[in-house]
């Protein structure tokens, strides 16, 4: 008899919520073979903040709450999570029955913990510039240094202009361009990070940068009539030096970490970076 008029007497329902500076959203409740299911979405939770909930319940219409939920599995207490949660409450095991204008009021309390800094080496490079590691500090704010560069070296390279390239001419020489092209890449970056999520970072940082594009060339000797030698020359209109910005996302798996970015030399060239390596 109780359990038949519990189930005709709960005919009204509100409830109310207090999260301090979170926000509890969607909040219902139903009844699945007499236990009744309250569920509860949470939003703003910082990726540093756990949660910890507690229910109260009241049969005049929000006027007096008891603290008599006991009984109860699911998304409640020290398990309470960021998104929709779900409560099961054996009512019929905590009092008699539950007869009159029902309120649930749903307290969240946050606990917010401290981030740590961690230590982190990667080893970092682009198409361009394979060779290079970035070191730094990660946490709510962080700093990093980093350097990339290429192993290509060209010792006394020609310097291509408009007039083409210029010999004495005693040395009585010719060229002829070959389809191979070089590129010497260095990098000297500084930047911050700063933690977006638990495991996720952004950094950004400058510093600076040069890219050189050599072509390669035969010379050709009309006194030997054969090449005698394959050398560079620097195409300036597509070589820049100067300042170096760069972005990017910093992924981390347990102690694993994964980067990948943008960079551009003097505003004039850009390229993808890329990075794995470890923090501790």
């Amino acid at each position: 008899m109780i359990r038949t008029k519990f189930l005709i007497t709960i005919f009204f329902c509100v409830i109310f919520f207090s999260a301090f500076s979170q926000k509890v959203t969607d909040v219902a409740f139903n009844i699945q073979n007499k236990i009744v299911v309250i569920t509860y979405k949470i939003e703003g939770v910082k990726f540093n903040q756990t949660l910890n909930t507690k229910i109260y319940v009241s049969i005049d219409g929000g006027n007096t709450f008891e603290d008599i939920i006991k009984t109860v599995s699911g998304d409640i207490g020290d398990k309470v999570h960021s998104g929709m949660n779900k409560v099961y409450w054996d009512v019929f095991k905590d009092m008699d029955g539950l007869v009159g204008n029902i309120v649930f009021d749903v307290k969240v309390e946050v606990v917010s913990e401290k981030i740590k800094k961690r230590i982190f080496l990667t080893y970092s490079g682009s198409l361009d510039a394979p060779i290079g590691f970035t070191v730094g500090i990660l946490g709510k704010t962080g700093y990093y240094f980093s350097t990339k560069f290429n192993s290509f070296s060209a010792e006394n390279p020609y310097t291509y202009s408009d007039d083409g390239l210029w010999f004495d001419e005693s040395e009585n020489w010719a060229y002829f361009f070959k389809d191979t092209e070089e590129i010497k890449r260095l990098s000297l970056t500084v930047g911050v990070t700063q933690q977006l999520g638990r495991n996720v970072f952004f950094y950004a940082g400058g510093g600076y940068g040069l890219k050189k594009l050599f072509w390669e060339i035969d010379l050709y000797s009309y006194y030997y009539d054969d090449i005698v030698s394959n050398e560079y020359v620097l195409n300036p209109e597509y070589s820049y030096s100067g300042f170096e910005s760069e972005i990017g996302l910093i992924i981390r798996m347990k102690k694993i970490l994964i980067t990948a970015g943008y960079t551009n030399v003097a505003f004039k060239y850009s390229n993808l970076t890329f990075g794995l390596g470890f923090n501790f």
